[in-house]
């Protein structure tokens, strides 16, 4: 999950993280070495009050911050024809040969390695291409094999939709909103090409 994550909400996290353990720690360990009745009888409805305030702002940081966004309608109307472009259709005249080249993906190999290096993907992934030996994921070169672009594609942008064998349900982020059109093409090309 925390791979899906902005840096922004990564920071959110970790800052109100750092609050509630640096407080843990002081109530736990050094208050007690001055005063050994701590919070004694007068403080503890304090201590109380401000250890549930800082517990709520722990749970309510999560629920902020730990968002994975979801840009399912909004990146369809992101991606229509802008002013001035025209959208062309195959014509009746066109080969067969076009008709492959439409099936496979339109990015780059090479783009997609760099795509799935600098996403963390080898840190779960086997992928012999990228030199990635992680151990958390299936190994895509053996589960992908016989796949085709559409299915890597869907694998990436919902990983939950179809969990591969031995594996549970959602270990792997799902990337859609955190990786461009562009990068999931290119990182598909990598995946089914490279």
């Amino acid at each position: 999950m925390l791979l899906g994550l902005t840096n922004d909400q990564k920071l959110g996290l970790a800052g109100t993280a750092a609050v509630f353990i640096v407080f843990a720690l002081i109530v736990a360990l050094l208050i007690p070495r001055y005063r050994p009745d701590f919070p004694g009888r007068k403080g503890l409805s304090a201590f109380i009050v401000l250890t549930t305030v800082l517990m709520i702002a722990m749970l309510g940081a999560v629920e902020v911050f730990a968002v994975e966004e979801h840009h399912g309608a909004e990146a369809a109307e992101t991606q229509e024809t802008e002013p001035g472009e025209t959208e062309t259709g195959p014509t009746g005249t066109e080969t067969s040969q076009s008709t492959t080249a439409a099936e496979e993906p339109q990015g780059s190999p090479e783009a997609g390695k760099s795509v799935f290096a600098s996403n963390g993907c080898g840190n779960c992934h086997v992928v012999a291409a990228a030199q990635s030996e992680g151990a958390i994921g299936p190994n895509l070169d053996e589960s992908l094999e016989a796949k085709d672009a559409e299915y890597v594609k869907r694998a990436i942008l919902d990983p939950n939709a179809e969990i591969a064998e031995g594996y549970q349900q959602g270990i792997m982020p799902d990337f859609e909103g955190q990786l461009t059109p562009e990068e999931v093409s290119d990182l598909v090309a990598f995946l089914t090409q490279g």
